[in-house]
């Protein structure tokens, strides 16, 4: 029943969480079987999160330092709000 993903930042050097975030994403969906494929990218300072659900598609931004939420893009419903 769990859905989501948490992303966290270790030190390189000593291996420390320096900070652990659980996903915003879709949010709490109701389910027996699910899917969430994830990939993450890093440049200027955010780790971008792309994620595809079963139940839809987003991205969320994160501040690389501290794991503090600049946005998230609920795709799907971008796209609704073009036509």
């Amino acid at each position: 029943t769990a859905t989501g993903c948490r992303v966290s930042a270790f030190d390189i050097h000593t291996g420390e969480v320096q900070w652990s975030v659980e996903l915003e994403g879709l949010g709490t969906i109701d389910h027996s079987k699910y899917r969430n494929d994830v990939q993450l990218s890093v440049t200027d300072g955010q780790v971008s999160v792309f994620g595809w659900e079963a139940a839809g598609r987003y991205t969320e931004r994160l501040d690389a330092q501290t794991g503090a939420r600049i946005d998230v893009v609920r795709i799907d419903d971008a796209l609704a709000e073009i036509d």
